[in-house]
């Protein structure tokens, strides 16, 4: 006997009709256990809720691994500050450009190189001050033109032996600048519908197109003219010439068109506020969204295989650096501060540096990331994290009773060097608001697992939602990184049948119930059945004293799953009221 009472539920003590008392284990109508699995990663981010291919909702720093059969550690990035000779920018725009004796980057009205220290990116070396700011630039061959709208005329660096000619062109003012096969393509500044493709330093031919120029690129063997309105391809070689390969929708935003880049089939483009991709279905053009979207995107690059932009997210703000594998967007990087602006493909010189991109305000301040493992530079970041979707259980109008997670690891290669990675599971119920830890950090030593491992929390007490979400994060790495091959949440479809250990008895309430103790029941009859027909009603786990509690002292977790009520004497007209109730509890 728990004390004054017969049993305890929820808090509240009853005595119990004599001889009714059952304690039995039966099938009940429930559900029986069932599994939520995410066991492929293809695609990348972005499913808000679990639906036909799995694919997770959110991550910062993770990538595809094993085919994007699991994921792992991404791009490890540098916070660097360099001192060139005059000032690198981060907020104003960049370009850069490899060739056979070094990488050349345009940064405002300066030019660098990229220089290194045994191997490593070391910082930046000057190479000439120009006249004005940068709005555009292209290698054509061994020249390296630049333009400056109405501020200057085109340039061209020899990155034969570092010469500068300040009027590369017969007194040409362009807006931007692009390679055809080999020849130099010049939008005019003040008509940027004309376009200019100069075979020598003094000779042109010309071309009209229908709308004003927002970006010129090159894709699939050709240069394409991103416009206001349609998007253009030019003929290569010979007379300037070319033909609309798809309109686009009329240019709404000043930042339409700020970056396009090319990768694989598809040419990418900002335009609407978000990434949208091109690319020829059956010898049609298709233009679709295919990308994060946000209030603006400061720039983007094509290295190591990888599409890579910033966007600044829609809802808050924060700079985000995204990379696209070419089959779905991967999220490298989310900061209010520092932000970063115009990521640059500088790979080649340094092991540790693939791209580069200005961090923050400050002059000389720039982040580099290492997208591609080298020999001797792993380039894996220190942490990440994978949220899941919605899991729904296949349910989503149903609750549930969510009573473990856990997450598979497998790394069957020869990644895993030495050193502790630790792990952490997390769950949420409102949808990422916020955050609660399942069970202990637990830490993967390949010494002790070999080639696998997993974990397993229970949920004590089970948690009562319609929808998951399920949060793995990865810590402490520096040579090796586990690969995340499945996450699961195992749940139980409220009302829906299992076995489990289940009670029914007969709980006398009356007025003035005297207890064992000697002492009378705080609670008339009324207000007794009345909890035990709320505890039914809310269809959650409560905390139950058995009758043998003070033998036990266990306590279990139950739910009221049958309520039967009889009124034994009328309510009190006389002074004293009385009911039976019958209730059915079952175990979870």
């Amino acid at each position: 006997m728990p004390g004054a009472y017969d049993i305890e539920l929820d808090g509240v003590g009853f005595m119990l009709v004599a001889g009714s008392y059952q304690r039995t284990q039966e099938p009940l109508a429930e559900g029986r256990l069932e599994r939520v699995r995410l066991l492929d990663f293809y695609g990348g981010a972005g499913r808000a809720v679990q639906q036909e291919r799995d694919r997770f909702w959110a991550s910062v720093g993770a990538m595809p691994a094993l085919d994007s059969q699991g994921v792992s550690a991404g791009p490890k990035r540098r916070d660097v500050t360099v001192s060139p000779a005059q000032a690198f920018v981060p907020t104003k725009r960049s370009w850069a450009f490899a060739t056979p004796s070094a990488v050349y980057l345009v940064n405002g009205r300066n030019i660098y190189t990229v220089a290194t220290s045994g191997g490593s990116f070391s910082g930046l070396t000057h190479v000439v001050q120009m006249a004005a700011d940068a709005v555009d630039a292209a290698l054509v061959g061994t020249l390296l033109y630049v333009c400056f709208a109405g501020a200057a005329t085109v340039g061209a660096l020899n990155v034969t032996n570092n010469t500068w000619t300040a009027n590369a062109l017969t007194s040409e003012y362009g807006t931007l600048l692009g390679n055809s096969a080999g020849r130099l393509v010049v939008t005019v500044n003040g008509d940027t519908t004309l376009l200019r493709q100069w075979s020598s330093s003094s000779s042109y031919s010309e071309m009209r197109i229908d709308y004003p120029a927002r970006r010129m690129v090159s894709h699939d063997g050709s240069l394409w003219v991103v416009t206001s309105g349609s998007l253009w391809r030019l003929d290569q070689g010979g007379p300037a010439g070319g033909k609309v390969e798809a309109s686009l929708p009329l240019s709404a935003y000043s930042d339409d068109g700020v970056w396009a880049a090319s990768l694989q089939d598809g040419l990418y483009v900002w335009l609407g506020k978000r990434v949208r991709r091109f690319r020829k279905v059956d010898s049609v053009g298709v233009l679709e969204p295919w990308g994060p979207e946000g209030q603006t995107s400061n720039g983007a690059c094509v290295a190591g295989g990888y599409l890579v932009c910033e966007v600044r997210n829609a809802y808050t703000g924060a700079s985000e650096v995204w990379a696209n594998d070419g089959r779905g967007w991967w999220q490298i990087e989310s900061s209010t501060s520092p932000v970063w602006q115009w990521p640059v493909n500088v790979a080649g010189p340094a092991d540790d540096a693939d791209v580069l991109a200005g961090r923050g305000s400050t002059n000389n301040t720039v982040s580099v990331w290492q997208l591609v493992r080298k020999a001797g530079s792993t380039g894996l970041r220190d942490s990440w994290s994978v949220t899941t979707s919605l899991l729904d259980g296949g349910e989503r109008d149903r609750p549930k009773l969510w009573r473990a997670l856990g997450c598979e690891l497998a790394w069957p290669d020869e990644r895993a060097t030495s050193g502790v990675v630790y792990v952490k599971l997390e769950y949420s119920v409102d949808g990422g608001q916020t955050w609660v830890q399942a069970g202990s950090e637990f830490g993967f030593d390949p010494a002790l697992y070999g080639r696998r491992g997993s974990m397993a929390v229970t949920l004590t007490p089970p948690v009562k939602e319609r929808y998951l979400q399920v949060r793995v994060s990865m810590r402490n790495i520096t040579a090796w990184c586990p690969v995340l091959v499945g996450v699961w949440a195992e749940h139980e479809l409220v009302q829906a049948g299992a076995t489990r250990k289940k009670w029914r008895f007969v709980v006398q309430c009356r007025d003035g119930q005297v207890l064992r103790n000697g002492s009378v029941h705080p609670l008339s009859g009324w207000q007794q059945a009345r909890e035990l027909w709320e505890a039914f009603a809310s269809e959650a786990a409560v905390t139950f004293k058995d009758i043998d509690y003070d033998l036990t002292g266990v306590v279990e977790r139950v739910r009221v799953v049958g309520v039967r009520e009889t009124l034994t004497k009328g309510e009190p007209r006389d002074g004293v009221g009385g009911r039976e109730v019958e209730v059915t509890l079952v175990a979870v």
